[in-house]
């Protein structure tokens, strides 16, 4: 007959949770690595919400900026009309046609090289 003792006992018990403790220690790092992947998600979603404000605060100013240089062009289109009026050639539609375009493009062309030297937007997220 064999005497069981109580350290046997304890033994015992032991075999048994140990493989549960193992489970809880690898679910916990598990647990972990979610959650850091979480923040890691919120922190770029921080990031980007912060980019597409500026990018929308820039893409407001485009119509403020494109009025002024047409403005300024109109300007110099007069200009240039007044000292063409010295001149002996008379002015056809065509002329104005065409420098009414030309006037538009580089307005259009001016304002994306504007917006083009601002634009610090970074796709740095990763």
């Amino acid at each position: 007959m064999t005497t069981t003792t109580d350290s046997d006992l304890f033994n015992l018990l032991n075999q048994d949770k140990a493989p549960q403790i193992s489970k809880l220690s690898e679910l916990d790092q598990k647990i972990k690595k979610v959650a850091n992947s979480i923040q890691t998600l919120e922190d770029t979603h921080t990031k980007i919400d912060r980019d597409f404000d500026r990018i929308e605060q820039k893409l407001k100013k485009l119509p403020k900026q494109f009025e002024n240089i047409h403005h300024y062009i109109i300007t110099v289109y007069q200009h240039v009309r007044q000292l063409n009026l010295k001149t002996e050639r008379p002015k056809t539609s065509e002329d104005h046609f065409l420098i009414g375009i030309i006037s538009f493009l580089l307005a259009f062309l001016i304002v994306i090289l504007c917006n083009l030297n601002h634009f610090d937007f970074k796709l740095n997220y990763f």
